[in-house]
């Protein structure tokens, strides 16, 4: 059996809205991968609404990502590969932050991953994605966002994908799957093709796992 940990915010979560409903169970990309992936695998869906990578909001702690991922290490060990897709929650108005910034949050992440003493098993293997682009234009009031988050959405991506070379990590851009009215969050559709792509980057890792 390998454990996989899915880290991220609401995209993971499946913050979802079409139709006027919250489409969140069954159509989210964790619970599509899950099942491309089959029985031998194990997906671990830790999406959590508002989740940061390291910014921070008064009285908001909880939702930074980088105070809770050696608890999040040791509560599913072992675990063989970690997915990280964070960052857009970074990129809110409020916080200032330059695309450059949020990518050093990411370094400053994937260095946890590999550093955490294991209680059991060994250092996971580690997927990065790229988040999907804001569209500023189309963003409900209530997320703090603007065309400047937008504009470093999509500066985000090639720091990303440098962070995850330069780190020797597996690497799966969301850049190009489109968001749903709110801005911000992947469509239906978007969540399949998010759980088609990342399961073409890691099935020649895995396939010997999913024959047996």
């Amino acid at each position: 059996m390998k454990n996989i940990l899915c880290f991220g915010d609401s995209n993971t979560w499946g913050g979802c809205q079409e139709g006027g409903k919250i489409i969140r169970f069954n159509a989210r990309w964790t619970k599509l991968l899950a099942e491309k992936l089959g029985k031998n695998f194990n997906v671990i869906e830790e999406g959590l609404n508002g989740r940061t990578i390291d910014s921070h909001r008064p009285n908001k702690s909880s939702l930074v990502g980088y105070n809770h991922l050696e608890l999040l290490l040791e509560t599913h060990i072992p675990v063989d590969l970690v997915i990280i897709m964070l960052g857009t929650n970074d990129l809110f108005s409020y916080f200032s932050n330059s695309a450059k910034q949020v990518g050093e949050m990411l370094d400053k992440v994937i260095s946890k991953i590999k550093t955490h003493k294991y209680s059991v098993g060994t250092c996971p293997e580690i997927l990065v994605i790229a988040p999907p682009k804001i569209n500023a234009k189309s963003v409900v009031k209530v997320f703090d966002v603007d065309e400047f988050s937008e504009a470093k959405s999509i500066e985000l991506e090639k720091e990303y994908k440098d962070i995850a070379k330069k780190n020797f990590c597996l690497y799966v851009s969301a850049l190009d799957l489109k968001v749903g009215n709110d801005g911000l969050h992947l469509t239906v559709d978007s969540h399949k093709k998010l759980a088609d792509k990342i399961y073409s980057r890691i099935k020649g890792i895995y396939d010997y796992e999913k024959e047996k």
